[in-house]
């Protein structure tokens, strides 16, 4: 009797605090990925713990999960993907199908923690773990820049920007932007006046990414909406920031820097896109009208992995077609979204959405949705202690 109490007593700690696991455990292995990355070697240490982590969501979601309509659309999804590799050249290679995976990760994490909620204590920790990791990275991407430490650059010798330990540029920018709102969602007014918040920014200003500049800008808006009450100072505010991030961009883009010099050789749209246009015509086309047929349109076709353009819409639509993108996307944001969209969570999203129109690998990248599920906690919280204020008064 004690051994099976005690065994359900980790197993409970293990659900209870498995959100938090998952996010130092890909923390690390991502860390780890870019240290042997650096060296020029390879491993396959980061692509097997995801794939033991997905064979067991999806385990434990067909066991536990109740609500069989979520399931049903998931098959779906992969008869989609079956038929789109069926009726394309060069099918079914190992590309296409650790894309596939790629793809149903998110959604198989959303189940899995819909199916089990954290508790207040393991909400509480998965906090403190979270920040850690956001204050321990960061003054990485400190360290990197006083010291010129080139493992922790974001581009690796290509241009200005460090990310620490974070593998890609585009995870940084999505780890950033997810982190600024985890910050201006806790502090809301607050957000200059707390040294993690105030720290955070600041390191952003040296990532690098265009995004995480945009980011940063958002920030500021939502701030003032925050902080200053009367409308017509809102509307002044707003137009004042836009005017000086239209200048800043006109002087990255039109007068000096690395952004000019692509303008002037490849044009603004390449400039702004970092060449992800040239992939989309060079590359995505092609191979859309040399391999698919009228079906492949309808359900997507993925046979090539150097013909993804980086624009995330797009290559949704590359590899699950019109309606299998749709589909996609519907059953993301429906599995996400379990929260109250207050006005500010309204912004954080749309502000993401916008993002992702000009980036690439948000649906791929298998931290990502751990970082989203984080702040999709903040969100919950908030809604409790609303709920929790008007109950009392």
């Amino acid at each position: 009797m004690k051994n099976n109490s005690l065994k359900n007593n980790i197993r409970i700690l293990f659900i209870d605090n498995f959100l938090s696991i998952l996010l130092i455990t890909f923390f690390c292995s991502e860390a780890y990925g870019k240290t042997v990355a650096f060296s020029n070697e390879t491993t396959i240490l980061q692509s097997s713990i995801k794939l033991v982590v997905l064979i067991y969501l999806v385990i434990d979601v067909l066991i536990n999960y109740k609500k069989k309509n979520y399931l049903i659309t998931v098959t779906l999804l992969s008869l989609f993907f079956i038929i789109g590799q069926y009726i394309i050249p060069n099918s079914y290679s190992s590309e296409s199908i650790i894309l596939f995976s790629k793809y149903l990760f998110p959604l198989f994490l959303f189940l899995y923690f819909n199916c089990h909620t954290l508790n207040k204590k393991s909400v509480n920790y998965l906090f403190k773990v979270f920040e850690l990791i956001i204050i321990l990275n960061s003054l990485l991407v400190i360290l990197g820049v006083l010291f010129d430490i080139s493992i922790f650059e974001t581009y690796q010798f290509a241009r200005f920007g460090y990310n620490g330990l974070l593998r890609t540029s585009s995870t940084s920018t999505y780890f950033y932007i997810i982190s600024l709102f985890y910050f201006l969602y806790t502090y809301r007014e607050h957000f200059f006046s707390k040294w993690k918040s105030i720290f955070v920014f600041i390191v952003c200003l040296f990532v690098g990414t265009k995004s995480i500049y945009l980011g940063l800008g958002a920030i500021i808006l939502a701030f003032l909406f925050l902080k200053i009450r009367a409308k017509k100072q809102r509307y002044i505010l707003g137009i004042l920031l836009i005017l000086v991030f239209s200048v800043i961009g006109y002087l990255l883009f039109f007068e000096f820097g690395k952004f000019n010099q692509i303008r002037e050789s490849n044009g603004i749209i390449s400039s702004i896109l970092s060449y992800r246009d040239q992939l989309f015509l060079n590359k995505t086309l092609p191979n859309i009208s040399e391999n698919w047929g009228p079906v492949n349109y309808l359900l997507g076709g993925f046979n090539d992995i150097s013909s993804r353009s980086q624009l995330d819409f797009i290559d949704i639509l590359h590899f699950w077609g019109i309606i299998g993108g749709i589909f996609y996307l519907i059953t993301y944001y429906k599995l996400y979204v379990t929260f109250y969209i207050n006005k500010i969570a309204l912004f954080c999203i749309v502000f993401l959405i916008f993002i992702i129109f000009f980036a690439g690998n948000f649906f791929t990248y298998s931290t990502i949705p751990i970082y989203l599920l984080i702040i999709r906690e903040v969100f919950l919280k908030s809604k409790t202690n609303a709920n929790n204020e008007h109950s009392n008064k």
